[in-house]
């Protein structure tokens, strides 16, 4: 619960939404942990960083994650983020992911 009131959720009701939702789709156990939130939410514990680079390493794990979800399908996996394939394909080629 700490790791919830220690952030100050700048996007409010939507951006704690969207991490639970993220959260959820790319955790296989029942049980959500502080670890889970972390992965997704490297701010909360690197206060310094700079929140831009936070949110692009956040959505390349994000990408990444839901690629092995469905076996390197750029098709499924672009469905499954709610994006264009070609813009997965972009960011993929941004994010120089293999």
């Amino acid at each position: 619960m700490e790791i919830f009131l220690s952030y100050n959720w700048p996007g409010n009701v939507r951006e704690l939404f969207n991490l639970l939702g993220r959260v959820i789709l790319m955790t296989k156990e029942s049980i959500i942990t502080k670890g889970h939130l972390v992965t997704f939410l490297p701010s909360c514990i690197r206060k310094g960083s700079d929140r831009a680079s936070s949110l692009k390493e956040i959505e390349k794990r994000y990408i990444v994650e839901s690629l092995k979800a469905h076996g390197g399908n750029i098709s499924a996996t672009a469905r499954d983020l709610g994006i264009d394939r070609r813009t997965l394909q972009r960011k993929i080629s941004g994010y120089r992911i293999q």
